[in-house]
Protein backbone atom coordinates (compact mmCIF):
# COMPACT_ATOMS: atom_id res chain seq x y z
CA UNK A 1 0.00 0.00 0.00
CA UNK A 2 1.58 3.66 -0.76
CA UNK A 3 2.75 6.06 1.73
CA UNK A 4 -0.32 8.63 2.32
CA UNK A 5 0.11 11.57 -0.35
CA UNK A 6 -0.74 14.19 2.20
CA UNK A 7 3.21 13.32 4.04
CA UNK A 8 5.09 14.12 0.73
CA UNK A 9 5.20 17.96 1.38
CA UNK A 10 6.89 17.34 4.21
CA UNK A 11 9.71 14.89 2.50
CA UNK A 12 12.13 17.30 1.96
CA UNK A 13 12.16 18.58 5.87
CA UNK A 14 13.77 15.25 6.64
CA UNK A 15 17.31 16.69 4.76
CA UNK A 16 16.78 19.77 5.81
CA UNK A 17 16.79 19.07 9.36
CA UNK A 18 19.95 16.85 8.84
CA UNK A 19 21.94 19.38 7.45
CA UNK A 20 21.44 21.97 9.99
CA UNK A 21 21.49 19.60 12.86
CA UNK A 22 24.33 17.65 11.51
CA UNK A 23 25.35 14.26 10.44
CA UNK A 24 25.41 13.19 14.79
CA UNK A 25 21.69 13.19 14.01
CA UNK A 26 19.17 10.78 12.50
CA UNK A 27 15.92 12.55 10.71
CA UNK A 28 12.81 10.33 10.09
CA UNK A 29 9.16 10.87 8.23
CA UNK A 30 7.02 7.93 9.45
CA UNK A 31 3.57 7.26 7.92
CA UNK A 32 1.75 5.90 10.88
CA UNK A 33 -0.89 4.05 8.72
CA UNK A 34 1.59 2.32 7.86
CA UNK A 35 3.53 0.56 10.81
CA UNK A 36 5.04 -2.29 9.05
CA UNK A 37 7.01 -0.18 6.56
CA UNK A 38 6.14 3.49 8.03
CA UNK A 39 9.87 5.05 7.57
CA UNK A 40 9.14 7.40 4.17
CA UNK A 41 12.21 9.34 4.34
CA UNK A 42 15.18 9.28 6.35
CA UNK A 43 18.82 11.09 6.67
CA UNK A 44 21.71 9.77 8.66
CA UNK A 45 19.77 6.69 8.96
CA UNK A 46 23.48 4.92 9.35
CA UNK A 47 22.87 5.54 13.59
CA UNK A 48 19.91 2.47 13.81
CA UNK A 49 20.28 1.62 10.23
CA UNK A 50 17.35 2.20 9.22
CA UNK A 51 15.94 2.86 5.83
CA UNK A 52 13.04 4.26 3.89
CA UNK A 53 10.54 0.98 4.15
CA UNK A 54 11.44 0.10 7.70
CA UNK A 55 8.96 -0.33 10.59
CA UNK A 56 7.87 1.56 13.48
CA UNK A 57 10.58 0.69 16.75
CA UNK A 58 9.06 -0.36 19.58
CA UNK A 59 9.12 3.05 20.97
CA UNK A 60 7.00 4.82 18.16
CA UNK A 61 4.66 1.93 19.16
CA UNK A 62 4.54 2.76 22.27
CA UNK A 63 4.05 6.33 21.50
CA UNK A 64 1.13 5.35 19.85
CA UNK A 65 -0.59 3.31 22.06
CA UNK A 66 -0.16 6.05 24.82
CA UNK A 67 -2.24 8.03 22.21
CA UNK A 68 0.71 10.90 23.22
CA UNK A 69 -0.44 12.76 19.60
CA UNK A 70 -3.90 13.59 20.91
CA UNK A 71 -2.59 16.16 23.34
CA UNK A 72 0.97 17.25 22.53
CA UNK A 73 2.10 18.76 19.17
CA UNK A 74 5.94 17.04 20.08
CA UNK A 75 7.21 14.86 22.13
CA UNK A 76 11.25 15.78 23.19
CA UNK A 77 14.23 14.45 24.68
CA UNK A 78 13.60 11.13 25.33
CA UNK A 79 15.53 8.13 26.24
CA UNK A 80 16.38 5.45 23.68
CA UNK A 81 18.73 2.87 23.07
CA UNK A 82 20.22 1.26 19.61
CA UNK A 83 23.30 -0.66 18.44
CA UNK A 84 24.08 -0.58 22.41
CA UNK A 85 24.27 3.32 21.78
CA UNK A 86 22.40 6.07 24.43
CA UNK A 87 20.70 8.74 22.43
CA UNK A 88 17.98 11.29 23.41
CA UNK A 89 15.03 11.91 20.77
CA UNK A 90 12.34 14.31 19.81
CA UNK A 91 9.15 13.62 17.56
CA UNK A 92 6.83 15.89 15.95
CA UNK A 93 3.44 14.61 15.91
CA UNK A 94 1.80 15.67 12.30
CA UNK A 95 -1.81 15.35 12.75
CA UNK A 96 -2.57 14.72 9.09
CA UNK A 97 -6.41 13.67 7.93
CA UNK A 98 -7.88 13.88 4.67
CA UNK A 99 -11.10 15.81 4.59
Amino acid sequence: MPNNPLLDPYKPLVPFLAEILGDSCEVLLHDISQPKHSVIAIANGFHTGRVVGSPFTELAVKIMNEKQFKTADYISNYSGKTKGKNFLSSSFLLNIREN
